[in-house]
């Protein structure tokens, strides 16, 4: 085999090894599972249409002083909410991110927690619904379509992480604070 026929065939095969590469790069990347911690556990309480609840930031349940209350009547009816006494308040739950769970807690045990009711963690997590996620290039594949009605944690470099809050409809769901 001559020279020349030697520089073709390396250029034929560095052609067809290169975007097999790529394509593995990109797959092993795409559909690898979040590797980010979360740190801080949260509070959450699930708000269901028929129930007579309010929807507004936190629903029933409002942060002051790093403590968990429950909103006064007139604030709640300020928000339009018609709320009276006599409705029981949404149930508190609270996630564990380590052990990825949930747990049903009283308002009294949520009390002797400090709560920060910002939309990060402090260290920079959020909650997403699934319906806002973005699959980038494979949108036009419908990548979008399996991970509605999904939460997930997400960090600043966009890494995800299911978390399963026991909603039936994600849009039940209303975030109360992060643990601190």
């Amino acid at each position: 085999m001559n020279i020349e026929n030697k520089k073709a065939n390396l250029a034929l095969w560095i052609g067809l090894v290169i975007p097999i590469v790529a394509l593995l790069f990109i797959a092993v990347f795409s559909f690898s599972p979040a590797t980010f911690s979360p740190k801080y556990d949260f509070l959450y309480s699930m708000h269901y249409y028929n129930d007579g609840y309010c929807l507004g930031d936190g629903g029933v349940y409002q942060i002051k002083n790093q403590t968990i209350v429950i909103a006064s009547t007139t604030e709640l009816n300020k928000m339009g909410c018609n709320y009276t006494k006599d409705i029981l308040p949404p149930k508190i739950y609270r996630y564990d991110v380590q052990a990825n769970k949930y747990n049903l807690i009283s308002l009294e045990e949520a009390q002797k927690l400090k709560i920060d009711s910002s939309p990060l963690s402090p260290d920079e997590i959020s909650i997403q619904r699934g319906d806002n996620y973005n699959a980038g290039i494979f949108e036009i594949f419908g990548g979008n379509n399996n991970r509605y009605n999904m939460m997930f944690l997400k960090n600043n470099k966009e890494a995800l992480k299911k978390i399963d809050v026991g909603a039936v409809n994600i849009y039940d769901f209303i975030f109360i604070g992060w643990i601190i």
